[in-house]
């Protein structure tokens, strides 16, 4: 399944969506191409997220769990930080021009879009409805504070589909498939409708779902390609991931079906990628660096507009010049500015993202599912994975109510494999 590779592409979506909104300080090329393609970030991410809410609701349903669990988990994990972001987005310009002034000694009041929202904007706002009827650009009536909460709210509106849909688990799949034709009947049928109700971005996280639904029932990587698991899923994604780059940088088009054509790309290369979870080398400095992007890309996509506004501020003492070195600068300051929100705010709110992990088991102090240069032969492995498998999962489980393993297999073909335990968790993260 998917863990390692969902975190790097969290990471690599949210901070494509952030080299979107610097798009025109690029000189035109490659870079400049690559970054006019950035809004496809939030395809990946509703697709990711499809992924994900499937893996959380079935663990919901395989513990016998209410609906209003899944739903109270993901609004916790959703609200409280992106209402602290609220309060980011309203000081950040303040704190800009504070800095500003000091540097040239005059201080000028800046332009507050939000203060001609009412009492009834601001309600919307909060509660991420301000454009569920809105007929102009998804993003228009959040601008004033931040553009792009209007992802935010098709995220809530999915949430609340899938909420649904457990209140009549006997009936699960079957909704979805529903929602999914209706969705779909409607769009071929009227086009592009209302942009801030979910409809429109269903089949992106449809395709998420489906995902999930493949991997869950065997339909892998390893299946198909056998021995040949690694370079062949390696050159799947590789490929694909190359004809919609080239597809996104000489044919560039913002409508609703490139942005869906290139989810079908996003689930692909992340059917492929399952292959190659395993063979991640998770210690690298590269992984751990992008693995750490996609921990904290909530933060990131929720502030960078305004992380990026003040950062520049900063590095503008250092060098008034507009380079690409002071370009990287105001990126990388931008970056540690979400990394403290994300440590100081979003991590408190993380549900089971943290701890749901390969852990050790306190009791016995045995290894989780990897015990590199292991002594002994295939039988020696496999009795040690049974034990794995069979008796410290349910410490785990018992340990951490936020997990729940939905399969432990036995493996011996890897030198080094004990157990391969597959995890799920309330937030939707996923483990092996």
């Amino acid at each position: 399944m998917l863990n390692a590779v969902l975190e790097i592409a969290r990471g690599l979506a949210a901070l494509w969506v952030f080299l979107y909104h610097l798009r025109f300080y690029f000189e035109t090329g490659l870079l400049r191409r690559l970054a006019d393609g950035g809004f496809l970030g939030v395809p990946l991410f509703f697709v990711i997220s499809g992924y994900c809410m499937m893996a959380s609701s079935r663990g919901v349903i395989a513990r016998g769990q209410p609906a209003w669990h899944f739903l109270k988990r993901r609004l916790r994990r959703i609200f409280p930080t992106f209402w602290l972001s609220i309060g980011v987005a309203v000081i950040a310009p303040f704190l800009i021009a504070i800095i500003y002034g000091a540097r040239s000694g005059t201080y000028q009041w800046p332009a507050m879009k939000w203060s001609q929202f009412t009492a009834l904007d601001w309600v919307g706002l909060v509660t991420l409805t301000k454009g569920l009827l809105w007929l102009g650009p998804a993003h228009r009536p959040y601008s004033p504070v931040n553009a792009v909460y209007w992802s935010l709210a098709i995220e809530v509106q999915f949430y609340l589909v899938m909420s649904i849909a457990l209140v009549f688990r006997g009936w699960f799949n079957r909704i979805l498939t529903g929602v999914s034709v209706i969705c779909l009947a409607i769009w071929a049928w009227h086009g592009p409708y209302y942009p801030g109700l979910f409809g429109e971005y269903w089949p992106m996280f449809a395709l998420g779902l489906l995902l999930f639904g493949l991997l869950d029932g065997g339909i892998r990587p390893e299946r198909f390609f056998g021995r040949h698991t690694a370079w062949m899923s390696a050159g799947t994604a590789t490929g694909c991931l190359l004809g919609a780059l080239a597809l996104v940088m000489f044919a560039p088009s913002e409508s609703l079906n490139r942005q869906t054509l290139f989810a079908v790309c996003s689930a692909v290369i992340l059917w492929a990628a399952s292959g190659l979870e395993p063979r991640i080398p998770l210690q690298a400095a590269a992984t751990r660096a992008l693995m750490g992007l996609g921990k904290m890309s909530y933060s990131v996509y929720l502030l960078h507009l305004h992380m990026v506004s003040l950062a520049a501020a900063f590095v503008v003492l250092l060098s008034p010049r507009a380079t690409a070195f002071v370009l990287f600068l105001r990126v990388a300051l931008a970056l540690v500015f979400c990394r403290v929100f994300y440590e100081v705010c979003e991590k408190r709110f993380a549900t089971s993202s943290n701890r749901l992990a390969l852990r050790r088991d306190r009791g016995r102090g045995g290894g989780w599912t990897q015990e590199p240069g292991s002594p002994g032969g295939l039988a020696r492995r496999a009795e040690q994975g049974r034990r794995v498998a069979g008796e410290q999962t349910p410490a785990m489980t018992a340990a951490d109510p936020g997990v729940h393993v939905v399969r432990a297999d036995v493996g011996t073909r890897s030198p080094g494999l004990i157990a391969l335990v597959e995890c799920s968790g309330d937030d939707g993260s996923v483990a092996v």
